[in-house]
């Protein structure tokens, strides 16, 4: 009863209801702002739309960092509070461009996370990118703004226009249209090693690999993918293959540079900007019911963070499941292919098609 709650709460309609529910009361939060007598209600119902978008957020899959965000919660509750209560009436304007200026910097944020969490929207829809480089921009405009307008009416800096005088228009333009070329782009798929948006395929080496005996293969289609410029990586679970360490071993082998071998914990911060993984007979290490069924016999067991790649290879000989017995959703995530096969014959093929692209 409990798993079948969890599944029901995590699924993403139920998920994307909330949101539904959330944006109806902020709209009707705000049509009651318009009055002083239904003004209260108003922000009340809004304050519960914000609620359940939070707790909609929260019920995500694989999210987490729970400390963060409790400490996040902390912080706002403490300073917010106490600075709503007891601000005075003539002090109103001050906070309500600080308000401001906090929401337009959350926006902007929240547009940087996204850009990192999506490898510069790689795969995601072109709606997407726009809309969340669009706000990238007007939050941060938002942001200091809101808060030069703070500090004049608080009057730490004088209420006189702060201006280039004639030449402030032409600096405006100009930085305008640097930050709509960028965010063009950005959107187009540009590729700035300084945000590291460079394309990366990382190798999950697994059994299926060694008892194919494919790490040649693989370490060719991993020189052929550098010489078009792709960054290449090795994940190495500790309980990969047979014993500590079998993968290294192999890929040693294949002559695959020591530096390129990272462990599970210097990896997982990787494969959010991941643009293909490519599973090879891993299975238990990369199943993302270790993090989200309780009742699983795996659950609370360290994996590589595959999942969130922006998409997934897995080479395989069937769908049997792995040592655990259990089966790995990642297998059926829309954004994972799988190729079945001997999996060095089936990297002999992928190099192929490499090689004439």
């Amino acid at each position: 009863m409990t798993v079948s709650a969890v599944s029901f709460l995590q699924d993403p309609q139920f998920i994307r209801a909330c949101y539904i529910v959330s944006f109806a009361l902020f709209i009707y939060g705000l049509m009651n702002l318009r009055g002083p007598r239904t003004a209260v209600r108003g922000n009340a119902i809004a304050a519960v739309g914000m609620g359940i978008a939070i707790v909609a957020t929260l019920l995500m899959p694989g999210m987490g960092r729970w400390a963060l965000i409790v400490l996040g919660i902390a912080i706002g509750t403490v300073i917010g509070v106490p600075a709503a209560r007891n601000v005075k009436m003539t002090a109103m304007p001050q906070m309500v461009a600080l308000f401001n200026g906090v929401g337009g910097g959350a926006v902007a944020l929240i547009a940087w996370v996204e850009f990192r969490n999506t490898g510069g929207y790689a795969a995601e829809p072109l709606y997407v990118a726009i809309a969340s480089l669009f706000g990238a921009i007007v939050g941060s405009v938002s942001f200091w703004g809101s808060n030069i307008a703070f500090a004049k009416l608080q009057e730490l800096i004088p209420g006189r226009p702060i201006t280039l005088g004639r030449a402030q228009q032409i600096v405006n333009g100009v930085l305008l249209l640097v930050a709509v070329a960028l965010a063009v782009s950005i959107a187009a798929g540009g590729h700035d090693e300084l945000l590291m948006i460079g394309v990366l395929v990382v190798v999950v080496p697994g059994y299926g690999m060694a008892v194919a005996q494919a790490q040649r293969a693989v370490a060719d289609l991993a020189a052929e993918l550098e010489k078009r410029g792709v960054e290449v990586l090795y994940a190495i679970h500790p309980v990969a293959g047979r014993m500590p360490g079998h993968m290294n071993v192999l890929l040693a082998e294949a002559d695959v540079p020591y530096d390129k071998l990272k462990e599970m914990d210097d990896i997982n911060g990787e494969f959010a900007r991941t643009d293909v993984a490519l599973v090879i007979g891993a299975n238990d290490v990369t199943n993302p019911a270790a993090r989200t069924v309780a009742d699983s016999p795996i659950y609370g067991m360290p994996i590589l963070d595959v999942d969130k790649s922006s998409s997934v290879i897995v080479l395989k000989r069937s769908m049997n499941s792995g040592f655990a017995g259990i089966d790995n959703p990642l297998f059926y995530d829309p954004k994972t292919s799988m190729l079945f096969g001997d999996a060095k014959a089936s990297v002999s093929e992928v190099l192929g098609e490499v090689q004439h692209l």
